[in-house]
């Protein structure tokens, strides 16, 4: 066996075994030095306030005969950062001194470069001084010594003085050579001090990442932890986290912390000679794990192994090491858990949107792309963030457009973000200069069932039940032992918040798994066995929805980040495509209560048409179901001309076919058009024709539908008085229904007729409930009705500019929702704007009115100012 060299030793061994008497003398001699190489020392403070000490550290340097490295703004042309960076890795010891000042952020970092500094100096000695008094220190300069007085691997020393500053570093720098000399020349039964690791450098900022890095913190300082594994995605960080919270935490271990990087392996042999090259063992007869293990008994060390994934056959060498190394500790990054009993995983989660835009600010910088970030392109960079979904590996390769492509452009062009996303720096993996290749490496590593399940997932939109993967995924295997295999992969993610399991692609890995699905030759069965699976969702919807499990139901539907409202949107495209209408007017049919409630009133109506205008047979019960929805659709559009057609031929072809249910919803419709063309008494005529007829249905949700149609006309035209009864019966039986938007728009109503009455209380408290509704689900039809009516209470109370604010933003809510202001409502609310303006004058009416319509949706909802 010949000698074993130390971790940072890269002589290689003549080729001729040395004598036994070289081999004693090589112990004391070590490598043959040139004279000019001596000990650097790299010093780190402040600039201005403790430039005398800075002179005195210098001067007791060169009084040992060392090199003080000190870095001085523009003493180079290269940018601080690697100016620093580079001296400190040419470094050997870290002098510290401190005072009062923590130093400026740059603006692509997180932390002072003095912090930055001692983070860098990762696993070297370190001397640290602090100057007293110090009646001015800065907040984050307190935080960063107490965790610098928390490392017991750090000497730690108060001073007052430059000259007291000089003589303690020249006496603590001999101590600590005197001590390296004694363990260098120590007699060969002595055990020798092993030199301490150190870590690959970041080549660029962290951002973010605070949480993680405390966790992981805490993770590592537990003795029942030995081995923590972050997993994630490819491009999510795992790397990068790891090798800061690895040299954040080296201090721990005698030897610091070790890197082997896997990436290059492909066969599981190799995995144990990479880690025994990187800490320090060599064997010419071959590494074998008892070498290892006996290697590796007694060292106090920290092994960071970077991509595990592919080379998992060798994961039972870990827990072998860990059985006799008790001082060691493993910290592995892999897109698969390992699934040891030892393990510890930690999923690395995005990052955050303000880091998301912080890097790629940083990164779009250092590409020289010119861009600035303003008022004028902040949102777009924002929504660029949104959907690159906090992935670092997107951004970085985002931000490197913007050389070429403005933010506008970019965003543009984000529906293909795997084409885009390439050209990523040469010194970066070859599988990371492209989004592409990064999800390739995974998909290479699965198996041919995982690769067809994970291909047909491609046809989700957003997330997806067990139950809908089950139904495009049926095959010869199970289907859940599939998800949970490509969830350990980090391909795909859960959430069991919801009670049932739902499952979420980031959108890079579903564009990829899309790809794959038009690839192959099934494309259009898995199409249709989605479509098929979303009619049935949609028609357990429609029913649900009209029942007291409305609330159950409408988070089920939800929306295009939350629920199946994309993937209902793609089954009735697929539908369409195909000619088969009669389909989609059944999913129309079916969802026309919870599009309406959501307030997307123009998508429903958008279907409805495409429904009508298609190809392919439609049966005449379906066409006049399809109608009426398109007329509903378009009465709360404002399109009455067309929406009236629409409702007048539905209601006529369901009559004839003896479709009760049509014919009342048409019936009801048309009672909210009709007033301003033909008279409000037509229009409550026609309103109590609904009613009646939902009575005989037994539709409870729909006798809540009409009271509530009455109830709003009757609120417009200000006919209170006489009326109190169907109000309150309003209210009474929407609660029975369990319709929540049903609900709330009859609190409105009787608050209206409770401020008729001056019962302002009375008024408030209805308010009050009904503001707490639209928070719990945010019903965005009846927003801006509860914001006009809350907007009535402020008035009459003697506040118009809070009443102006919150009709402004009822407008603004109004055009986000494409619900239209029509007839006696449209006269009773401009005349109520004409009292706001003569109480403030026009010039502060359009400021606040302005103001209002920017509020979102929660803002608009807290300037209520009620009580929750």
């Amino acid at each position: 066996m010949t000698a074993m060299k130390g971790p940072l030793d890269t002589t290689e061994p003549d080729a001729e075994e040395p004598s036994e008497k070289d081999q004693d003398e090589g112990r004391t001699a070590g490598a043959i030095l040139t004279p000019d190489q001596r000990v650097r020392v790299f010093v780190s403070s402040t600039m201005e306030e403790l430039a005398a000490e800075r002179v005195a550290v210098t001067e007791a340097v060169h009084r040992l005969h060392l090199s003080p490295v000190l870095f001085e703004l523009g003493a180079r042309a290269h940018p601080p950062r690697s100016l620093y960076r580079s001296y400190l890795e040419q470094s050997h010891v870290f002098v510290g001194i401190y005072w009062q000042r923590y130093g400026w952020v740059a603006p692509a970092m997180d932390v002072s470069g003095l912090e930055d500094e001692y983070l860098l100096a990762g696993a070297k000695p370190k001397l640290m001084y602090v100057k007293r008094p110090a009646p001015e220190r800065d907040d984050r300069l307190d935080g960063l010594l107490d965790r610098i007085r928390s490392d017991d691997a750090v000497s730690y020393t108060g001073f007052s003085s430059a000259d007291e500053l000089e003589v303690l570093v020249a006496d603590d720098l001999s101590m600590l050579l005197s001590e390296a000399f004694i363990v260098d020349t120590a007699p060969d039964d002595t055990v020798r001090a092993r030199p301490r690791f150190t870590l690959p450098l970041d080549a660029t900022a962290l951002f973010g990442r605070t949480s993680e890095l405390s966790q992981l913190h805490d993770l590592l300082a537990r003795d029942d932890v030995r081995l923590v594994t972050l997993t994630g995605a490819g491009g999510i960080g795992k790397t990068r986290l790891a090798l800061r919270a690895a040299s954040e935490v080296a201090s721990q271990f005698d030897e610091g912390a070790a890197f082997v990087s896997l990436a290059s392996l492909r066969d599981p042999n190799l995995v144990l000679p990479a880690i025994a090259a990187a800490v320090g063992l060599r064997d010419s007869s071959g590494t074998s794990v008892g070498a290892l293990k006996a290697d590796l008994a007694d060292r106090s060390l920290l092994l960071v192994i970077d991509n595990f994934e592919h080379v998992m056959a060798a994961s039972a060498l870990l827990p072998e090491l860990l059985g006799d190394a008790r001082r060691l500790k493993v910290l592995v990054t892999s897109r698969e858990a390992l699934r040891l009993q030892a393990e510890n995983e930690f999923a690395v989660p995005p990052l955050a949107l303000s880091d998301s835009g912080r890097m790629f600010a940083e990164r779009a910088a250092a590409v020289g792309s010119g861009l600035r970030v303003d008022e004028a392109n902040r949102a777009v960079i924002e929504r660029i963030c949104r959907r690159l979904e906090g992935v670092p590996l997107a951004i970085e390769l985002a931000a490197a457009r913007t050389k070429v492509l403005t933010p506008e452009a970019l965003l543009d062009r984000l529906d293909h973000r795997l084409q885009l996303l390439v050209g990523g720096a040469r010194d970066m993996p070859e599988r990371q200069q492209a989004l592409r290749s990064t999800i390739q490496w995974s998909y290479d590593l699965l198996d041919d069932v995982a690769r067809q399940l994970f291909s047909r997932l491609g046809v989700f939109v957003g997330s997806f039940s067990l139950a809908a993967a089950e139904a495009v995924g049926a095959g010869d295997h199970e289907v859940l032992d599939v998800l949970a295999s490509l969830v350990d992969k980090s391909l795909l993610r859960v959430d069991p918040a919801a009670g049932e399991p739902r499952f979420r692609m980031l959108e890079m890995i579903a564009e990829f798994a899309r790809a794959r699905l038009a690839e192959s030759d099934e494309a259009d069965l898995i199409g249709q066995r989605h479509a098929v699976h979303h009619l049935g969702l949609a028609v357990r919807i429609g029913d649900g929805v009209v029942t007291p499990e409305q609330r159950h139901w409408l988070q089920i539907f939800g929306s295009d980040e939350e629920g199946d409202a994309g993937n209902l949107r793609a089954a009735s495209a697929w539908f369409l495509e195909h000619g088969r209408r009669d389909d989609v007017a059944e999913m129309a049919w079916a969802l026309l209560v919870p599009t309406w409630i959501s307030g997307q009133i123009e998508e429903g109506r958008r279907l409805a048409r495409a429904g009508l205008d298609g190809i392919g047979d439609l049966s005449e019960l379906w066409r006049a179901r399809l109608l009426v929805v398109a007329g509903m659709f378009g009465m709360w559009s404002g399109d009455h001309a067309d929406a009236t057609a629409a409702l007048d031929e539905g209601s006529a072809l369901a009559r004839s076919l003896g479709d009760d249910g049509a014919v009342a919803a048409a019936t009801l419709a048309a009672s909210m058009i009709v007033g301003p063309l033909q008279g409000e008494a037509l229009a409550e005529q026609l309103g109590l024709e609904a009613l009646a007829a939902y009575e005989r249905l037994g539709d409870r949700w729909g006798e809540a539908a009409a009271l509530n149609a009455l109830g709003w006309l009757y609120t417009v035209q200000d006919r209170f008085d006489g009326n109190e009864a169907l109000f309150e019966r309003t209210l009474s039986v929407s609660k029975a229904a369990g319709d929540v938007q049903f609900s709330a728009m009859a609190e409105v109503n009787l608050a209206e007729q409770r401020l008729h009455l001056g019962d302002v209380e009375g008024a408030t408290i209805l308010f009050a409930a009904c503001v707490d509704r639209h928070r719990s689900l945010r019903l965005m039809y009846s927003v801006a009705y509860l914001l006009e009516a809350v907007a009535r209470l402020a008035a009459g109370v003697g506040d118009p500019e809070r009443a102006t604010l919150l009709a402004g933003a009822a407008s603004g809510l109004r055009e986000t929702a494409g619900v239209a202001v029509w007839g006696t409502q449209l006269d009773r609310r401009n005349r109520f704007f004409d009292q706001l303006r003569t109480a403030l004058g026009a010039d502060q009416f359009a400021e606040a009115f302005a103001a209002g319509s920017r509020l979102s949706y929660a803002d608009a909802l807290d300037e209520t100012g009620l009580p929750r």
